[in-house]
């Protein structure tokens, strides 16, 4: 029940996020955006706000940041 209320959660955050940048890039802004990865979203857990895991969601959002960035700047 909670996995299925997150998803729900995070598809509605996503469709809002993907409004906004297509309202961005629509007036000429460039938008890089940077999301969690499948990697990162399990590190993360069933919960996104466990202190617990706050080290280990760094640590993969720095690596996953960097080969993003890295790839989009090749």
């Amino acid at each position: 029940m909670l996995a299925q209320l997150l998803s729900r959660y995070r598809r509605a955050v996503t469709r809002q996020l993907l409004r906004e940048v297509r309202e961005l890039r629509a007036v000429g802004i460039r938008v890089r955006l940077l999301a969690p990865t499948q990697a990162d979203l399990a590190v993360m857990g069933p919960n996104m706000m466990d202190p617990a895991r706050r080290a280990a969601v760094l640590e993969s959002a720095l690596i996953t940041s960097r080969a993003a960035l890295g790839a989009a700047a090749g």
